[in-house]
């Protein structure tokens, strides 16, 4: 009988500092991607204006090297929206910029400080990491009556 007795002192004193390391691994949070905003970002606005909730603005950009787009965060002033792969080049990520009902979003011809940032995950509470920041000048974008109804690279 004291042989189990020593046996099972001798497992869980090995079972137990495992357990706390494999805790401890769960437990470690995920850092956010790095990337880098190539060249040529645009913020672009909608030639009529939009109805409350839809897009008020659009941030058109690359990223180097490849980024899911879920974990990429654009905040236009005090605004910020969902990111999407955009179609037509690699790497390139198109983000909406929902409006609010109590004002008309960005203006075309005016300049606007756009941060770009990154997240761990797609949960609001998240870790972030602020990749750069660019003054960017919002340009009218007209839907053509064929094609996309969004910009893309």
């Amino acid at each position: 009988m004291s042989v189990l007795r020593v046996l099972a002192a001798g497992i869980a004193a090995c079972a137990i500092p495992a357990a706390l390391a494999s805790a401890h691994d769960s437990a470690t949070v995920t850092r956010p991607p790095a990337f880098r905003v190539e060249p040529g970002a645009r913020l672009y606005v909608p030639a009529e204006t939009p109805a409350a909730g839809r897009a008020a603005a659009w941030v058109v950009f690359r990223t180097s090297p490849h980024v899911n787009a879920r974990l990429t965060v654009v905040r236009v002033g005090a605004r910020s929206g969902r990111s999407y792969a955009a179609s037509g080049a690699a790497n390139c990520i198109r983000a909406a910029v929902p409006s609010r009902s109590s004002s008309t979003g960005p203006t075309a011809g005016r300049r606007y400080r756009v941060s770009f940032s990154s997240r761990a995950g797609t949960g609001r509470t998240a870790a972030r990491r602020l990749v750069t920041t660019r003054l960017l000048t919002a340009r009218v974008f007209a839907a053509p009556p064929t094609g996309l109804g969004t910009p893309h690279c």
